[in-house]
């Protein structure tokens, strides 16, 4: 059996001047601070014949434009095919846009979106051209109790600016909806060192609770990240993978007389953090992190054991009267000996999909579900979802200037894609 064998870095994608957010809830202007800078992290990994290629970037969406030319780049550079390359976004609502193909989201800069990929395309260099020491995989996860389901029913009338609103499925708390509470890590070893090479780590939440609207911030996952230096090493790369947080967020009760008072007008809705109480919860986060890399366990993964494999799905299958042809939903495989199952969406998933990969690989194998990869089209309800209405299933269609419905076929159409993944 061949070793695994393992290279990773990181460089800086903070704008050189500041720029609008994407998706920020405030498109009035630049933002006004940095509160935590915001990264590209690549690892390298598999054996010198054969070698996968992770990124992780702090970005509310990858776009078209930066997966086309990264994946082009390691294709026609290195010879690294795309389904052996996972590129995914950590969905920061607090990180300029890069995506033009969401205009009403915010401005897109073609000038940062050719910075991040020339930072990237020369990380990858250095990476693919260093030697790659041989390494250890290990696995730890520890339990957080952080986040919460946003779909919710409410069976009263509701009061909006835009007049009086039918019961309805509202953007609230559900602590009875499903979620995923494990946060689960990654860490590569130095097989000679024992020292880590590099860490991947997964939650399952939104990046949405960080209070002020103008400054450009990592959201938690830069919260961990500093965290996992802090005790690990101040250059240690960290890659952060979103998992299916379509209709997940974080938990944020809405107390007190007048909360409850604009509920009974209004409906349910989430609270808000401020700045102290976003940092704990942040660092709630951080320590179930720590806590996962501490309990970490070998993985017997060599670098022959490693297999990749991906699909795609059309989005005229996924829509009646939708987008037209050309565009495509893609989901990709990564198998780590059988042990660890890696599945990566192009969309923004919802947490039952999560529930629907136990039919991949292994019964005992370790799953790591992973949204927001590559080139986002919109958000990937369930059949249920599309039937019962709400933000996920019809209300951000327009935003993401996709026209027409869902399918009712939708869950066929899904399915089929996750079984031709675990048939390869």
């Amino acid at each position: 059996m061949g070793d695994l064998y393992v290279v990773a870095g990181w460089a800086d994608i903070t704008p050189d001047t500041p720029c609008r957010l994407f998706c920020s809830g405030d498109l009035s202007g630049p933002y006004r601070r940095v509160e935590t800078p915001i990264e590209a992290t690549a690892l390298v990994f598999g054996r010198p014949s054969r070698r996968l290629v992770f990124v992780a970037l702090d970005l509310l969406y990858v776009g078209a434009a930066i997966t086309e030319r990264i994946t082009r780049f390691l294709a026609d550079r290195h010879g690294i095919p795309g389904t052996d390359v996972l590129l995914a976004a950590s969905h920061t609502h607090f990180a300029p846009g890069t995506d033009a193909a969401k205009p009403l989201f915010g401005p897109v800069d073609q000038g940062y979106i050719a910075m991040v990929c020339d930072r990237l395309e020369a990380l990858l260099s250095r990476l693919l051209s260093d030697g790659m020491p041989p390494a250890e995989l290990r696995y730890g996860s520890a339990a957080a109790n952080h986040s919460v389901n946003r779909r919710r029913y409410w069976p009263l009338p509701r009061v909006a600016r835009s007049g009086l609103h039918p019961p309805a499925v509202v953007m609230a708390p559900n602590r009875s909806g499903p979620r995923d509470e494990t946060v689960r890590c990654l860490p590569f070893l130095d097989r000679g060192s024992g020292q880590p090479i590099a860490v991947i780590w997964q939650y399952t939440c939104h990046p949405t609770g960080f209070p002020d609207k103008r400054a450009l911030c990592a959201e938690y996952p830069g919260v961990v990240r500093s965290r996992i230096r802090h005790r690990y090493g101040k250059d240690l790369p960290v890659l952060f993978f979103q998992g299916f947080t379509g209709d997940i967020r974080p938990d944020i009760p809405d107390r007190g007389l007048h909360a409850l008072a604009l509920t009974t007008l209004r409906g349910p809705r989430f609270g808000r953090f401020d700045l102290a109480g976003w940092r704990g919860w942040a660092d709630g986060i951080a320590d179930a992190a720590l806590a996962a890399l501490v309990d970490a366990r070998p993985i017997p993964v060599h670098g022959e054991a490693i297999r990749t494999t991906g699909t795609t799905v059309p989005l005229t299958d996924l829509f009646d009267g939708g987008p037209g042809a050309g565009r495509s939903a893609a989901f990709q495989r990564i198998s780590l000996g059988g042990l660890v199952e890696i599945v990566g969406i192009g969309a923004e998933p919802v947490q039952d999909w999560a529930r629907h990969l136990i039919g991949i690989g292994r019964s005992d194998a370790i799953r790591i579900p992973v949204g927001y990869c590559g080139d986002v089209f919109g958000y990937l309800p369930t059949g249920e979802q599309v039937r019962a209405g709400g933000y996920e299933a019809d209300g951000h269609l327009p935003a993401f200037e996709l026209p027409g419905r869902f399918s009712p076929r939708i869950d066929a159409v899904v399915t089929g894609a996750l079984a031709r993944l675990a048939d390869a």
